[in-house]
């Protein structure tokens, strides 16, 4: 699956003052951007956001999670902002949220409450603090833009501290906890939409339905292959056996598929391995011998090789690099 970024993310970057070309280049994602758009893996999606947390302030933060700057680059914003009322809007934005990010937003009526969770793909890397700031931000500032009101949630929690500009926007003092959730009064989230429109969402409807068909079929075969591989390295596991056992397929009929996509398990991998190396360096700040183990190098020595043909950097002086930006 990939995620799409239009042209306007990195405009918008560009008027915070961000060096947009120079986090692409620290993320290992120039080669991403086809037509001014980024377009991203779970994985990239994840590195970018590690690339541009440490540039941002708080003010920056909360002028990107303001609604009228995100309906300008994603459509499913203004689908919830249409909608009937705050739970509809919610509704809305879980089902189409895999179009602007790897996550997965999860609604449950708790009866007097309504809570909001998101699970991110990949548990097993940093969730980073920006990644569960931005869905929170987002989700309270969509149901205050809708209904007018100061929506303010009885719970926001992560595992997290929440500074005092962050608690004085949510209005309320965030809890540090395992997990993480919003947890609205039902009747907030009951209020009408005075944004509502009827046929606006009409239309709006069948053209996400197509996007999201559109990239959930994007490649699940090598969406499924990445991130098995990402579980599998974890546990120092790189043999196409592991992976072709846990998707049912024989490790023949595997490469004839990498071979009808132009490319090799060898390749896949490296892939996999370079995100991975990189995460642990960038946001884990783990030793050379450790990310060599992790990864299932026998030497040291063959994982610095690698990390240089991958960053063209030698793993010290890279981790110069991140210790100076």
């Amino acid at each position: 699956m990939k995620f799409t970024l239009p042209a306007a993310f990195c405009q918008f970057l560009t008027a915070l003052k961000l060096p947009v070309a120079d986090l692409l280049a620290e993320a290992h994602l120039t080669q991403a951007v086809k037509n001014g758009e980024l377009k991203l893996s779970p994985l990239e999606y994840y590195q970018l956001i590690a690339a541009v947390e440490p540039y941002l302030t708080t003010q920056d933060v909360l002028r990107i999670c303001e609604v009228a700057n995100m309906q300008q680059f994603a459509t499913p914003v203004y689908a919830a902002l249409v909608a009937e009322n705050g739970l509809a809007a919610l509704q809305r934005l879980a089902t189409y949220k895999h179009l602007i990010g790897p996550v997965t937003m999860t609604i449950t009526d708790q009866g007097t409450t309504v809570e909001v969770r998101y699970r991110f793909i990949y548990s097993e890397l940093a969730q980073l603090k920006l990644a569960v700031l931005f869905e929170q931000l987002l989700a309270v500032n969509i149901l205050r833009a809708g209904s007018q009101q100061q929506i303010v949630p009885l719970v926001v929690a992560s595992r997290f501290d929440y500074d005092s500009a962050f608690t004085a926007h949510f209005g309320c003092t965030g809890t540090r906890r395992d997990g993480n959730c919003l947890i609205f009064a039902k009747e907030d989230v009951q209020l009408p939409f005075t944004s509502a429109d009827e046929r606006i969402s009409a239309l709006l409807s069948p053209i996400l339905r197509a996007q999201l068909t559109a990239s959930d079929g994007d490649d699940p075969l090598m969406a499924a292959v990445q991130q098995q591989l990402v579980t599998n390295l974890a546990r120092a596991d790189d043999r196409l056996v592991s992976v072709g056992n846990q998707l049912g397929m024989s490790p023949r009929s595997l490469q004839r598929e990498f071979a009808r996509r132009h490319t090799s398990y060898k390749q896949v991998l490296a892939h996999a391995k370079r995100m991975l190396a990189i995460n642990y360096a960038q946001n884990f700040h783990l030793p050379l011998v450790e990310i060599a183990y992790l990864l299932g190098y026998s030497e040291p020595s063959a994982f610095s090789w690698a990390f240089r043909q991958w960053t063209g950097m030698s793993f010290s002086g890279y981790q110069q690099a991140q210790t100076v930006s």
